[in-house]
Formats: C-alpha cells, structure tokens, sequence
C-alpha cells in the first residue's frame, strides 16, 4: 500500500470517528491509470477470436463466465 501511495495512486486517510479504520481511494492519478488499463483490457479482448475466447471461459459479451 506505501508503494501505491507513494506512487500518488491511491490516497490514504484515517477515520475520524474511529482510529483503527483506514480510508482508501484511488486519486486522480489512480482513476486515470485504471481508465487506461480497462481500455488496454477491452481493446485486447476486441481481438480475440471466437476460439479464442471459448478457452478463456468468456461469454459472448467478453466478460468472464
């Protein structure tokens, strides 16, 4: 998790109304980095084919099954 943080990927908070709980968000730059691996994500499984995805397990819409 430091190394997400220090990254400036995540952000990192205590809760105010109990201090063993940790907040934890993805920061601009995280949202970002997750946009761009979910676009990577799609445009490969555009180019599988159909056997392809047939011995992923995937369904017709791409996603896991």
């Amino acid at each position: 998790m430091k190394a997400l943080v220090r990254k400036h990927w995540v952000t990192k908070r205590r809760s105010v109304t109990d201090t063993r709980v940790m907040h934890l968000l993805l920061s601009r730059r995280g949202i970002a980095l997750a946009q761009q691996i979910e676009q990577g994500v799609r445009h490969m499984e555009a180019t599988l084919v159909e056997q392809d995805r047939r011995a992923l397990g995937m369904n017709l819409k791409g996603r896991l099954a």
